[in-house]
């Protein structure tokens, strides 16, 4: 036995009847239901359900979170610590360009000492205060430098010579007494040599 296809219609809700009284509710419902693809109904829910795109969104938990003090406290927090990085990353950079501020002027004092040592063992140059002689005219003492020390020994030789020259006149040019008195007289010492 065959059925008979009946053509099952929804019933309409309260609220789809009362809008059919009202033209504005119909025309939505309409642009609601409308086909064609080009058009896509976006309905609206309220000021207080704006969509969650919407700049006015808001999740639940933190729409009745009414803690001010709370809240405020934190967002102190988060500045002073966005403060306190700050801070220390120009405290570091001022500390990093220090460094390098001394590295540069240690690097020039050293080339800069480079080439006065350069300059003084090759030229003389930069000795302006510096005296020609490598001793003390006042106290008459030897320098203790190198050139002193070379003075020093010149001089040794000087006196050296000077005391075998007299000893060569004295035994050459003198007899072996004393003329006036007619004693023996002794010879001047032979100066020892310096090294």
């Amino acid at each position: 036995m065959d059925f008979p296809q009946y053509h099952n219609i929804k019933p309409r809700t309260r609220k789809e009847r009362e809008g059919m009284r009202d033209r504005e509710a119909t025309e939505k419902m309409r642009l609601k239901e409308r086909t064609g693809g080009y058009h896509q109904y976006e309905e609206f829910m309220g000021i207080s359900r704006p969509d969650q795109s919407s700049n006015m969104y808001i999740p639940e938990a933190e729409r009745f979170d009414k803690d001010f003090a709370a809240i405020e406290k934190k967002r102190r927090e988060e500045e002073y610590q966005r403060k306190q990085q700050v801070l220390s990353g120009k405290r570091e950079e001022v500390i990093n360009r220090e460094i390098g501020r001394w590295k540069m002027m240690e690097n020039e004092e050293h080339k800069d000492k480079e080439r006065l040592d350069l300059k003084q063992s090759n030229w003389k140059a930069g000795q302006k205060n510096n005296s020609s002689a490598a001793y003390n005219p006042i106290t008459l003492d030897y320098d203790p430098t190198e050139q002193g020390k070379q003075l020093m020994e010149q001089d040794e030789y000087v006196r050296y010579k000077a005391g075998l020259r007299m000893f060569n006149l004295d035994s050459k040019m003198n007899s072996q007494f004393n003329v006036i008195t007619g004693e023996p007289r002794r010879p001047s010492n032979l100066p020892n040599k310096p090294y």
